[in-house]
């Protein structure tokens, strides 16, 4: 439970650490729902096997028909797959099953139903949980990415009056929005900003995944030399991070780099547990 409230507030570093511990004791006098919960988590958030996770799912659905959980967790696993179809039937579940309102899985509905391109039914799914509580960051970002694709200044500009500027979800989004807005300077301002709140806060992971991310965009418009420097900062902020040599590969790649794009997919390789595939 700690791991998912660390994932919640964007801190990656402590949630896979939590997860990771979570399922070192995961024998010890636990229930069968819990275990099933704690494997699955383990391999969305450590190993990265997704398939695995679906199977370790399919017994938890079987076993407990009822669970909300269950099919959160299914459907988050589908969508990261492109199953986009099955996600939201799974999605669709989690909210029926749940005996209290859960804000994320009304998020995680939404979320389908844009990269779907289903908008109206995404503002309504947003709609209903407005109407049990106020929206959450994650919900402002998607009720905000609707309105900007449907060119709605007013719901735009009454967000961002109503959001702090330095929530750590709106001013990711913000940023993407620069660069998505070909905004670069802002963009790049905005990326050192959040390396340095990260670095700040302790969060060493964080900030190199923000690096390495900055150096995937970077080379993909051709600021290779850029990209090169943003990724050598990544790696030496967190020398055992996937998803720095994950984002790093990308960049190198992108800038020709064979040699560095293929030790980056070698580095993660050897990060993952025994039994990945």
């Amino acid at each position: 439970m700690l791991g998912m409230a660390y994932n919640n507030v964007g801190d990656q570093q402590a949630s896979r650490k939590n997860f990771a511990k979570a399922f070192e004791l995961k024998d010890r006098r636990l229930t069968q729902e819990e275990n099933f919960r704690i494997t699955a988590l383990y391999h969305s958030a450590i190993t990265g096997n997704l398939e695995k996770e679906l199977t370790v799912l399919a017994l938890y659905k079987q076993a407990y028909p009822r669970s909300a959980d269950a099919y959160n967790l299914s459907s988050r696993a589908n969508a990261l797959l492109g199953r986009m179809d099955s996600a939201l039937q799974d999605f669709y579940r989690a909210i029926e099953q749940s005996a209290i309102p859960s804000a994320s899985y009304y998020t995680n509905a939404a979320h389908t139903l844009i990269i779907l391109g289903r908008f109206d039914e995404a503002k309504k799914i947003l709609d209903q949980w407005s109407r049990k509580g106020s929206l959450v960051p994650s919900q402002k970002v998607l009720r905000y990415r609707i309105a900007f694709i449907q060119n709605d200044t007013t719901i735009m500009e009454r967000l961002a009056h109503e959001t702090p500027a330095d929530e750590s979800r709106w001013l990711d989004f913000q940023m993407k929005l620069a660069f998505l807005r070909g905004n670069l300077r802002r963009f790049r301002s905005m990326s050192e900003n959040v390396v340095k709140q990260q670095h700040s806060a302790g969060k060493t992971e964080n900030a190199a995944d923000q690096l390495a991310w900055h150096g995937s965009v970077e080379a993909y418009v051709g600021r290779f030399d850029l990209a090169r420097e943003l990724c050598r900062e990544a790696v030496k902020a967190s020398e055992n991070h996937e998803f720095v040599f994950d984002s790093c590969a990308r960049a190198l790649g992108n800038a020709g780099d064979e040699a560095g794009a293929s030790e980056m997919a070698l580095r993660k390789d050897r990060l993952l547990p025994a039994g990945h595939s």
